[in-house]
């Protein structure tokens, strides 16, 4: 949704299933006395320092995996990036949770970000971007969704754990020694191995499997109902009509084929269609543009999203992302689960080159702060070092992943993101994220 609303308490039963997108305002520390310093806090200041080994290590690496990907972020990584600002985002004590680096270049003054951990018993990178910036302050709710997904965790999770686990200790040492890759998340443990001989670091990496940048107005809505809405008169396509059509376009699916839905001609879909549309006005003649408004559209229809939910706010059912895929023809319309006890899927789905939508709030009532968005791609990083276990040298490996996010916001804030196990502990917590995925045309 693009507007925040005032909530009722009568509308509470609700939320377990209803889904609407908007606006997420950004945290401050509310007791700035409470940040405290000692040997596991990571300061702004150091944070910089490791982004700029950051940005050194990642524009060296040929990283194993998608050849299209690699040649894509080779070109990027061919113009030098620097560090333009550092932006400490706080938990709800007031201690600092991350720092968010942006960088720049000749190029471009807004050439892509990295998130660290301000506490060592963290992850280091928790999301990074090759392009635009990353912001809580924005339209999109993605964002703010997942940072209190990340800061439920690190705040529980950092009562019982006193000193980093070891993976998570490696992984900062390896970051600050400016060696191979640290794109963040999940340390597991594999069976050791020979300490006298401790493997390279792997990866796997399943590419991009959606490249679209879509949003919900602009052209992209002009064959949605009428409203007096934003800055063009029409209805909010709705983050999950956005999301439905994204992974409708993607390789793997490419259906429906034809649809028409009255003002929009037939038409016989040329996929894969754009990755965006060709002008910012509210409507265009341009053949491309609307194919995209005509298969939002359809698939909010199929969706059965309320285009007048509230006011000016477009809601989709979370049940109802399967509905659409069903009365798109598709054999399989997928399976909506919990994320956290389906990540082994998640996985698979998105190696095997099929996109995953996602769902999630950050507020108890949800309404405000709902969203669906696509999980495009996936990339796991295999980490080998020697540790001390059990008071012999042992060469370990953990398994860590990094998902790319679409949020369905033009591309605001797309990157990957570490999505859960921040420090290690394996605790699954309710975060409220759930997955609708193994669709199949």
């Amino acid at each position: 949704m693009n507007k925040k609303t005032t909530l009722f308490t009568c509308l509470y039963f609700l939320s377990a299933l209803l889904l609407q997108c908007s606006r997420h305002e950004s945290l401050t520390p509310n007791n700035p006395a409470a940040i405290h310093s000692n040997s596991l806090s990571v300061s702004d200041k150091d944070a910089a320092e490791l982004a700029r080994n950051f940005l050194k290590k990642d524009e060296n690496q040929n990283m194993a995996g998608n050849e299209k990907l690699r040649l894509k972020e080779s070109s990027v990584h061919s113009v030098p990036r620097r560090v333009w600002n550092v932006k400490t985002l706080y938990d709800d004590a007031g201690n600092p949770l991350m720092h968010v680096i942006h960088f720049e270049s000749d190029q471009s003054a807004e050439h892509g970000f990295v998130i660290l951990a301000a506490d060592k018993r963290v992850v280091p990178v928790l999301a990074k971007s090759d392009s635009g910036t990353f912001s809580l302050e924005g339209e999109n709710p993605g964002p703010g969704i997942w940072f209190e997904r990340v800061k439920k965790e690190v705040s529980e999770g950092t009562k019982r754990m006193k000193v980093p686990e070891k993976g998570i200790a490696l992984m900062w040492k390896k970051l600050n020694e400016n060696k191979t890759s640290l794109l963040s998340e999940t340390p597991d443990y594999e069976p050791p191995v020979d300490p006298y001989y401790c493997p390279p670091d792997t990866y796997y990496d399943s590419g991009l499997l959606i490249t679209s940048i879509w949003r919900q107005d602009e052209v992209y809505n002009m064959y949605c109902p009428t409203r007096s809405c934003g800055k063009c008169s029409y209805a909010y396509a709705g983050c999950g009509a956005v999301a439905i059509a994204q992974v409708w376009n993607a390789k793997c699916n490419q259906k429906p084929k034809t649809y028409s839905i009255a003002p929009g001609p037939v038409l016989n879909y040329n996929f894969p269609l754009k990755d965006v549309r060709s002008t910012i006005s509210c409507t265009s003649v341009n053949p491309n543009d609307m194919q995209i408004a005509n298969m939002i559209r359809v698939a909010g229809m199929f969706a059965e999203s309320d285009y007048n939910f509230l006011n000016c706010n477009t809601m989709t059912w979370r049940k109802d992302i399967k509905t659409a895929f069903q009365a798109a023809g598709y054999s399989n319309p997928g399976s909506w689960v919990n994320f956290n006890n389906s990540t082994n899927q998640v996985r698979s789905e998105l190696m095997s080159g099929h996109p995953v939508i996602m769902d999630g709030t950050n507020t108890t009532l949800g309404f405000d702060n709902w969203h669906i968005w696509v999980m495009v791609g996936i990339r796991e990083t295999i980490l080998h070092g020697v540790v001390d276990l059990n008071g012999s040298p042992t060469c370990m490996a953990w398994t860590y992943n990094m998902y790319y996010l679409n949020w369905g916001w033009g591309g605001k804030d797309n990157g990957w993101y570490a999505m859960g196990n921040f420090i290690g502990d394996k605790v699954n917590y309710d975060t409220s994220l759930n997955v609708t995925l193994g669709m199949r045309p």
